[in-house]
């Protein structure tokens, strides 16, 4: 990907795109560390966008304002309340208001139609901001053995257009979608019914439920880079070709 690809010109002056990035936030080594995923960052950084770590969704309004699009990435799972399930012995939750927080992000860049991009626990809050559900477990071994699994793609995807053949993911999720929120597309699913991907109806929204960063041959992020810098429309499936 070349330089001026993401980037415009008004008059003499250079246009670089921001891409907002939520930070996840955890207790590691007895203290809480902000952190953004190492393998996303390296596929990020060597191209011409501003990466904007996000660390709180507290000023989302301010973030949305100042950000071209939002990704957010993997992390562990939401909490089961706002899906009116228990709490499984084998999840684990962020601590404090963190799931608010991202729910004010999503909302803040939904309200000024800004591209968003959701990756595993990203896709899952997506789902959960549009009023869908999850399981909060199921059978890991039987859905994803040795951590990967092929996709199926579904008829009429801006998928299908990425990747004209069936492709092998990786998978690390605890949670799934079900059945997809109301205005949620269904791209592709696992063998054993398991959504992958979606996309948003009307809004430039996508989610995957894997890792495209650790994927050599992803098209996921500069599809979505690419709509982010207004290259291509959002997720019409007659304009995404390879």
């Amino acid at each position: 990907m070349h330089l001026p690809f993401f980037m415009h010109r008004i008059g003499q002056v250079i246009v670089m795109k921001c891409l907002g990035i939520l930070c996840r936030r955890e207790v590691l080594e007895n203290r809480e560390r902000c952190f953004l995923p190492a393998a996303l960052v390296d596929r990020l950084a060597p191209l011409p966008f501003l990466l904007h770590p996000i660390v709180t969704g507290g000023h989302a309004t301010e973030e949305a304002a100042r950000c071209d699009g939002l990704l957010l990435p993997g992390g562990i799972d939401a909490l089961p309340f706002y899906y009116g399930q228990t709490a499984d012995v084998f999840s684990s939750y962020y601590i404090g208001f963190q799931d608010l927080e991202e729910f004010a992000l999503i909302d803040a860049f939904v309200k000024r139609k800004r591209p968003i991009l959701g990756i595993c626990r990203g896709m899952q809050m997506l789902q959960l901001y549009f009023h869908g559900d999850l399981e909060p477990s199921f059978d890991l071994f039987a859905h994803a053995r040795e951590h990967m699994h092929s996709l199926r793609f579904a008829k009429e995807t801006y998928l299908r257009s990425l990747y004209p053949d069936e492709i092998t993911v990786n998978s690390y999720h605890h949670q799934r979608v079900r059945f997809p929120a109301n205005g949620l597309v269904v791209d592709a699913t696992a063998a054993d019914g398991t959504i992958e991907a979606f996309h948003h109806a009307q809004l430039p929204i996508c989610g995957v439920q894997w890792h495209p960063e650790l994927l050599e041959e992803d098209r996921i992020l500069p599809c979505f880079l690419s709509v982010v810098a207004g290259i291509i429309p959002s997720f019409d499936p007659a304009d995404h070709a390879p």
